[in-house]
């Protein structure tokens, strides 16, 4: 049959036709679809998460630059500025 090519293009003409699919080629393809929509939800979702992380490190920063100012703030104010959890020298 390998070698009966009008035999395959007959074959294939008339797969086509029908649409047919066999039962392997049918749970291939629901599973193919199901994949591409699970990997459409999770690119949502990262792009999701990477918002949220932006906007931490947003704040984080203006965190950070506050906490800066405060300390230089202290540091003018009293001239030492006690870290706390650390003790005194005495």
């Amino acid at each position: 049959m390998n070698r009966a090519r009008a035999v395959l293009a007959e074959w294939d003409q008339r797969t086509e036709a029908s649409g047919a699919r066999t039962p392997g080629e049918a749970r291939r393809d629901d599973e193919l679809q199901h994949l591409r929509a699970a990997v459409k939800e999770l690119k949502r979702e990262r792009t999701d998460l990477r918002a949220k992380v932006d906007a931490a490190a947003t704040v984080i920063a203006a965190l950070h630059h506050d906490n800066q100012a405060l300390h230089e703030h202290l540091a003018s104010r009293t001239g030492t500025v006690v870290i706390l959890g650390m003790t005194r020298p005495d």
